[in-house]
């Protein structure tokens, strides 16, 4: 089937988180400018999965609605047939997405004032759940080799034995970086996470956003003990663009900390999922898959983009190597700009809507997260506009 990766949908009247921010920082803003920031797609649906909820709620009853097994069955699918991954249908727990499930892991197996590791720069939820619910951050820097991004693993034990420390929230593949962690880099993790009994947390997302070349490897599938200290989140939301139906889907294998995690759960009155949430993540995992692959051709395609426009155009900005998600990450620190003043060239003078480097902590400083899933002639509009404003 022909899918249409042409068409931008205008979602200024659908309270769409990416265009409300945009007009927020800019209310005279041109018709036509699409926004660069938050994690969602300037796709259209899955013809498919539209064609798919149109069956289901011809004959629905909109009620209170728990996980199925069929629900299960099709999460467990999915896994195998991508990601060559084995997974029991009873180790599955639905929560209301990927975000929620993170505070809720962290409230519930560590304790307050406890450390919890993160590596910057990183997703701002994810030091965000550390905060808010009164764990210590324990920041572990990325650092930058000849490859690119990597994890400084003197400083990550070194955290890591720190006896306060009780958890790390991993962000596999990482955003905003774009890094597809090997299989060695997380047996590494592992390894050090299991000697000083830290769980970890695994943020898999994005996880079917691999790029040519590269491969997702599930933490918990690197070692088989590792699956006794991990809970590992996914959802369809990225894959298919259905962040507003509030699904996902956390894998947890030991049966204890299962157990703990739905009694926490229903302690906080999650216990029931949104049905049509959960109907879509049936329909894409079934239905949709040659979509997502058409998908991701596309996203690789305009990595591409960015990286030979920069290259061409403005060559003192490091594109770091887009091997996952779908986002570019851009360091403009070579303009030497404030974060404030880059911000203000960007979304004033380009019409540039990205999201700012600094939201991903202070390592950030100085860069720019751009979402290529776009239409290609969304993207490559954008970045003209960026060289018609020039430099700042």
């Amino acid at each position: 089937m022909p899918y249409d990766f042409e068409t931008s949908v205008d979602r200024s009247d659908m309270g769409s988180e990416k265009w409300e921010l945009m007009y927020a920082t800019d209310p005279a803003v041109p018709p036509g400018i699409v926004p660069f920031s938050v994690g969602d797609m300037e796709l259209k649906p899955p013809p498919e999965l539209v064609d798919g909820l149109r069956e289901f709620l011809d004959v629905a009853v909109l009620g209170y609605t728990s996980q199925t097994a069929a629900d299960r069955r099709a999460a467990v699918d999915w896994f195998k047939r991508r990601h060559q991954w084995e997974v029991s249908p009873d180790s599955i727990v639905s929560v209301d997405g990927v975000v929620p499930a993170l505070y809720l892991a962290v409230r519930t197996f560590t304790e307050p004032g406890e450390g919890v590791i993160y590596m910057p720069p990183v997703y701002h939820p994810i030091y965000r759940a550390i905060e808010v619910t009164g764990r210590q951050p324990v920041g572990v820097p990325l650092v930058v080799g000849e490859n690119g991004y990597c994890i400084d693993f003197e400083s990550f034990e070194e955290a890591a034995s720190s006896p306060t420390v009780a958890m790390l929230l991993l962000c596999s593949p990482h955003n905003p970086v774009a890094r597809v962690w090997t299989r060695d880099e997380l047996r590494e993790i592992g390894r050090i996470c299991k000697k000083y009994e830290v769980m970890v947390v695994s943020d898999e997302i994005h996880f079917d956003f691999a790029m040519p070349g590269h491969v997702h490897t599930v933490f918990s599938e690197v070692d088989p003990a590792f699956r006794d200290m991990s809970i590992i989140c996914t959802a369809p939301s990225k894959s298919f663009n259905i962040a507003g139906l509030q699904v996902s889907n956390l894998v947890i294998p030991n049966e204890k900390i299962c157990r703990a995690f739905i009694a926490a759960r229903h302690h906080e009155g999650r216990e029931y999922a949104n049905q049509v949430g959960l109907a879509a993540c049936r329909i894409v995992y079934e239905r949709c898959e040659a979509w997502l692959d058409e998908v991701v051709r596309l996203i690789h395609e305009n990595g591409l983009l960015v990286r030979d426009f920069m290259a061409e155009h403005y060559p003192e900005v490091t594109v770091h190597r887009h091997e996952g998600t779908f986002f570019v990450w851009l360091d403009f620190r070579k303009w030497g700009k404030a974060p404030r003043d880059l911000a203000r060239f960007m979304t004033m003078e380009a019409r540039l809507f990205l999201d700012e480097g600094s939201i991903f902590g202070c390592d950030g400083d100085g860069f720019e997260r751009i979402n290529i899933a776009c239409p290609r002639w969304v993207l490559r509009d954008g970045l003209e506009r960026l060289l018609k404003a020039g430099r700042p």
